[in-house]
């Protein structure tokens, strides 16, 4: 057996289309799993034929519980509770990271934990934010009497990926204290030309209500901007895009509006290369891994102060606004008309840069584990790089 700690993480999915969790669980359990200090287990759930966002089988072990479209609710949360105990059991888990909140997973995580009397955090993800709490609001009040307020007041600690969305756990009342380690990225594999006559302005992130899609497409429409295309690239959620759809041609769009659908890899990557301009206009957001890697492509942002990106003031990268079409427009003629987009892209690449790197934040994280796992109190930063893990959580 070996020496280190065994830390289990867990998540839904890990499916290409749900979004920036999908990625940046397995990212950061590479990044834990190349510090050695820890022995890195990441379950899911998988549908068969369904694609996975897998991390290096050289330095983490996933295990994939098979399920169906029938295997909601009560019936999958037992099995995913089973599932948890017997890895637990087997592989001598000592910590246990669970990704996500509200889902069958996350409770028989929760269950499988405390028979265990094994510590848990647990990194809500956003799904606790004011907005998210809004959604289903009569179903996620039910289930928060039931059991989701005492699954998170019985977890050792809570993760937040900003200071911004540590406010919102604070402001919940929970009895489990929350710290703070960002994201980290990917940084880009794929370059390509700028798009020129017409330059591109691009929305890359999940097509869903919460993203402002609505906003932009009235902003758009409202400026009419010559020379100049919208790109929405993602997959399409709860039928949004069709509704997107029938705005743009009332409105008079169809030519200056592009879907391309999911992006992935280097094609990701490329359409950022092309971008001159990158929009999101989101309503909720913990931390906005789409906007880190705009600004690692060297892409100037518009996004909105529900978002944890005050950097985008800091360093002249940017434009941080309120949400919705009033703040947007103004926001977007500013950008549209800038001669100094690229000088702005350029300032955006080296901040994020010096501040998400994943190996300090996989050592921040780390950190965290042994602070938990060891009873001591108070948080403890590496060394080398702590002031930038802590700069890029701030909001």
């Amino acid at each position: 057996m070996s020496t280190v700690p065994a830390i289990l993480h867990t998540i839904h999915t890990l499916h290409p289309d749900a979004g920036g969790p999908s990625r940046s669980v397995p990212n950061l359990c590479e990044a834990l799993a190349r510090t050695g200090r820890v022995r890195v287990l990441l379950m899911c759930t998988r549908r068969p034929g369904a694609p996975l966002l897998r991390p290096s089988a050289e330095l983490v072990s996933t295990i994939e519980i098979e399920t169906t479209d029938r295997a909601v609710g009560w019936a999958l949360e037992r099995t995913f509770r089973e599932a948890v105990r017997r890895v637990m059991r087997e592989q001598d888990v000592r910590l246990i990271h669970d990704h996500g909140q509200w889902l069958a997973t996350n409770r028989g995580t929760a269950g499988a934990s405390r028979a265990l009397h094994v510590p848990r955090i647990v990194s809500p993800r956003g799904m606790l934010a004011p907005w998210s709490l809004t959604r289903r609001k009569w179903i996620k009040k039910a289930l928060w009497v039931l059991h989701a307020r005492r699954d998170l007041d019985t977890a050792a600690a809570l993760h937040a990926t900003s200071d911004l969305e540590q406010g919102e756990l604070e402001a919940l009342r929970l009895k489990t204290p929350a710290f703070v380690v960002p994201n980290g990225i990917e940084f880009p594999t794929a370059t390509a030309a700028k798009a020129t006559n017409p330059r591109e302005a691009l929305f890359l992130s999940r097509i869903h209500p919460k993203k402002g899609l609505l906003d932009l497409i009235e902003a758009w429409r409202r400026i009419r901007p010559e020379g100049w295309r919208l790109v929405i690239a993602g997959p399409d959620e709860v039928g949004h895009r069709a509704e997107l759809e029938a705005r743009i041609r009332e409105a008079g769009l169809v030519g200056d509006v592009e879907f391309t659908g999911p992006l992935e890899g280097d094609e990701k990557w490329s359409r950022y290369a092309r971008a001159s301009l990158f929009v999101l206009p989101s309503y909720s957001e913990n931390f906005g891994l789409v906007i880190a890697e705009a600004l690692a492509s060297g892409v100037p942002v518009i996004t909105t102060r529900v978002t944890p990106w005050g950097l985008l003031e800091d360093e002249r990268c940017g434009w941080w606004i309120q949400p919705g079409a009033a703040a947007l427009e103004p926001a977007l003629r500013a950008a549209l008309a800038c001669r100094e987009l690229d000088e702005m892209g350029a300032r955006g690449r080296e901040a994020v840069r010096a501040r998400f790197e994943w190996g300090p934040i996989g050592e921040a994280m780390a950190d965290e584990y042994e602070r938990l796992l060891s009873g001591a109190g108070g948080q403890t930063w590496p060394d080398s790089g702590s002031g930038a893990i802590r700069a890029v959580a701030k909001s």
